[in-house]
């Protein structure tokens, strides 16, 4: 997704023109919708390898100021390229960016078991959609909202203002690990700071949790260098 700014006057709310890459699936379809229904927004630009006439004729009936003015297909993708094609989609996106745009409060005390048992619960939590659609789908009303709350904090910080924080993964200094998810401050042309306060007074559990997450991270992080510093050398 992208976010450029469009004419707005001082006496109403910013507009944004967005651009929401493959935007035909289950979560896909909801979050145009809500990004159409955002009142930052003027523009909504559709991509995918699959024909998005029904879903920019869906969103048409959507009475919101946003418009859906384009349908543009993208060249078709394979399972097995999948890694390969978003990273390099990824990788494509941020260099056009980089181009173009130079305390925890306390909480009511659970037992050891409460924790461990809530934490699995979280854990699992789309699984448990799976499982309540017998199989047939997964979470996909609340995974385009929580795209959409970020696309919105995104706007807003765009727009100037000094208070807005969201969680990312992003590089990071926080741990060993070079790349982190953690609330960052968001700026208008950057991320500002990155929040450690999460990270400190962790409990036994969480710190265990966090340790034993740390190699599987370490090798998703390790794949992902490997794979930008091949496109460097072949390009």
């Amino acid at each position: 997704m992208g976010a450029t700014s469009a004419a707005a006057t001082s006496s109403e709310a910013p507009s944004y023109k967005v651009a929401l890459l493959r935007a035909v699936g289950e979560i896909r379809e909801p979050l145009a919708l809500l990004i159409k229904m955002s009142p930052w927004i003027s523009a909504l630009h559709l991509y995918d390898t699959k024909d998005v006439t029904s879903v920019t004729a869906n969103l048409s009936h959507c009475d919101t100021p946003a418009q859906v003015p384009n349908i543009v297909m993208l060249p078709m993708m394979t399972r097995d390229d999948l890694f390969n094609i978003n990273a390099s989609t990824v990788k494509k996106l941020v260099d056009v960016v980089v181009d173009n745009y130079p305390k925890r409060k306390s909480l009511v005390s659970l037992t050891d078991d409460e924790v461990e048992n809530l934490t699995v619960k979280i854990q699992n939590s789309g699984t448990g959609v799976v499982e309540d659609k017998g199989g047939a789908g997964f979470a996909t009303l609340s995974m385009a909202y929580a795209a959409t709350r970020f696309i919105e904090s995104s706007l807003w910080a765009l727009d100037g203002d000094e208070d807005v924080y969201e969680c990312s993964y992003v590089e990071s200094n926080l741990t060993e690990l070079t790349f982190f998810a953690s609330r960052v401050k968001l700026g208008r042309n950057e991320i500002k700071v990155l929040v450690p306060y999460d990270l400190q007074g962790l409990t036994e559990y969480e710190q265990e949790a966090l340790e034993a997450l740390k190699p599987k991270l370490k090798a998703s992080i390790e794949n992902g260098i490997a794979f930008a510093n091949k496109q460097a050398v072949t390009a």
